[in-house]
């Protein structure tokens, strides 16, 4: 295949230039703190004591202002009968899963999944606590997770466009591109201790769907579409352009990964070693490197244990994170053909075709992709599920698209589903919708029909013994929107 040649030192400053958008109403950015900082006089004790669990205790929201805990704190610290415990007890709302009385009511599995769905939704709020408030509802996660997901988009906006929530379905788009309104970026969750760095970038697969529907809009989100991209090629402004620049022979700036002397391929990155919030007495005994590692990790969107070693996650160019920067640039240039800004519309198509031309000479091994290690200059050996995304972005022809299904049904297949990767036994409800849209998309009608009932059988099983349905089997803690979105539009679709 042929490579587009480009200058991108040019094409960077090209993307600096770019017009910056608002979107909807200007509003004020909260000035927050982190959790360790805000409370640091028994931040760490409550963790000590086991009091609490991690993200529970970076969850708690204050019955009162900072300055009256810390001084009520204070004046009780030193008396003998002093309990840490019932000092938390009075000063802190805790957003734990026991107290979540959930009721078993007679209804079918449609329904519930409905009204189940539909009771996560949550109006803006700021609880005084770590969390952020979006700009409209926002979409919870059930339980101890009552922040929204970036990575949870596409499948809890599925599932809202199911139920016929199109006013649901732009306030979902609203909340994400006010964050790039004010931040650059959209955090993985709206916490306090998630707003330094992102998750998986799928803002671009819901306005893809959503300009289906409304091709009008699709000019509306060029300039925060734009925003979100120059976050993560890490050209937000002239200075990061020059820092990159200079950066280049090291090989590697922030979550940019220079490949040669023109390509880039990307990276999960954190340029942050401080103690994580919701793992603050786990990371005590790490190093700075494991930590930022760690931080990296957990922007990787979605739980695949085995995918790689955690400790080289800095090193990793993952496959999916890649795959959506690629759509990025191709709906980039779709958009800014629209505005007749051919220029920059020039601009991302070659920015697409140099991802795409070096996309499967890196990646594409033994008929599937795979991630790689830049460092050590080698795939990983482990197939997982998150190879579904750049099939599903279009990064593979029809060949390579039918040699993949084959590979992934030889490889993960488990009790009529996909397994999350060669070293991963547990089935993600929402990868296996995923892989549904993915087949059905490449005319496997057999196969799609086959995940689709198998994907609400053992929903429907699980739903007839306990009375509710998992995101993992087997089950393990975790959100649940994504699944419900994922379970709902194939319901629909039945």
């Amino acid at each position: 295949m042929m490579r587009q040649k480009m200058n991108f030192k040019a094409g960077f400053k090209l993307l600096f230039c770019l017009l910056f958008f608002a979107c909807g109403d200007n509003v004020t950015k909260k000035t927050f703190e982190l959790p360790q900082e805000k409370w640091t006089p028994f931040y760490e004790q409550v963790l000590k004591q086991g009091l609490l669990p991690e993200k529970i205790w970076a969850d708690a929201a204050p019955t009162a202002q900072k300055e009256i805990i810390l001084a009520y704190y204070d004046s009780q610290k030193a008396k003998p009968d002093f309990s840490l415990k019932l000092f938390l007890d009075t000063t802190f709302v805790l957003n734990t899963p026991k107290n979540i009385v959930r009721k078993k009511v007679k209804t079918s599995f449609e329904d519930y999944i409905k009204t189940r769905f539909l009771g996560l939704i949550k109006k803006p709020t700021d609880d005084g606590g770590s969390m952020l408030p979006t700009r409209k509802h926002m979409m919870t996660g059930g339980d101890a997770y009552q922040e929204f997901s970036y990575a949870n988009g596409l499948f809890v906006y599925k599932g809202l466009e199911a139920l016929g929530r199109e006013d649901l379905c732009e306030e979902l788009m609203l909340n994400y591109l006010q964050f790039i309104q004010d931040y650059d970026h959209v955090p993985a969750a709206n916490r306090t201790y998630k707003l330094a760095s992102s998750d998986l970038p799928v803002l671009v697969l819901l306005i893809d769907e959503h300009c289906k529907k409304h091709p009008e809009k699709l000019t509306d989100y060029i300039g925060l579409l734009t925003r979100e991209y120059q976050y993560w090629i890490a050209a937000q402004n002239k200075e990061a352009i020059q820092l990159q620049a200079a950066n280049r022979k090291k090989g590697a700036f922030k979550s940019v990964v220079f490949m040669g002397k023109e390509d880039i391929l990307n990276r999960y990155f954190a340029g942050d070693s401080s103690r994580r919030a919701d793992f603050y007495l786990s990371d005590a005994v790490l190093s700075k490197a494991q930590i930022a590692n760690r931080r990296a990790n957990d922007m990787a969107g979605y739980d695949i244990s085995g995918r790689w070693s955690i400790d080289r996650t800095s090193s990793m160019l993952p496959v999916d994170l890649n795959a959506l920067l690629f759509k990025t640039e191709t709906l980039l240039a779709k958009a800014y053909g629209k505005t007749n800004q051919s220029t920059y519309a020039e601009s991302f198509a070659n920015l697409a075709k140099k991802r795409k031309a070096i996309f499967n000479t890196t990646y594409w091994k033994e008929n599937a992709y795979y991630d790689y290690d830049f460092e050590l200059k080698k795939n990983s050996t482990s197939l997982t599920l998150a190879s579904l995304w750049p099939v599903f972005v279009g990064l593979a022809d029809k060949a390579q698209t039918d040699l993949f299904i084959v590979t992934i049904q030889k490889n993960l297949a488990q009790k009529g589903l996909f397994k999350n990767g060669t070293e991963d036994p547990f089935v993600s409800v929402e990868l296996n919708y995923l892989a549904y849209l993915l087949v059905q998309k490449a005319g496997k009608v057999d196969l799609a029909t086959q995940l689709q009932a198998n994907l609400l059988k053992i929903s429907k099983e699980t739903f007839a013994k306990e009375g509710q349905i998992q995101a993992y089997y087997p089950k393990k803690p975790s959100r649940i929107d994504g699944a419900l979105g994922a379970l709902l539009a194939l319901s629909r679709l039945k």
